[in-house]
């Protein structure tokens, strides 16, 4: 990374991540997405209700006036960029 620059970042925090004394984390600003894209997602695992109501938090996300992005939700992993699963306990 040192050939990136400080514009090449938008600012991030993760919680637990500290570095002298002050929380700090960073996103490269080419990793993100771009407005109207449309993001393939599937899941890995889970109960359907619990899945439903990950799909329904996604819709309010891609409201109108919000993230202009689209999820769309597909059923093979293999061509989905994203993956989610329930297998173990958030914190």
């Amino acid at each position: 990374m040192s050939d990136r620059t400080e514009s090449d970042f938008y600012g991030a925090l993760l919680v637990g991540e500290v570095i002298s004394g002050k929380p700090r984390a960073a996103l490269v600003r080419g990793a993100k997405w771009n407005p109207g894209d449309r993001i393939e997602v599937c899941f890995l695992d889970g109960v359907p209700s619990i899945q439903e109501k990950v799909k329904t938090f996604a819709k309010e996300w891609t409201a109108l006036g919000l993230a202009n992005l689209r999820f769309v939700f597909r059923r093979k992993p293999a061509a989905t960029p994203i993956r989610i699963s329930f297998k173990y306990q958030g914190q």
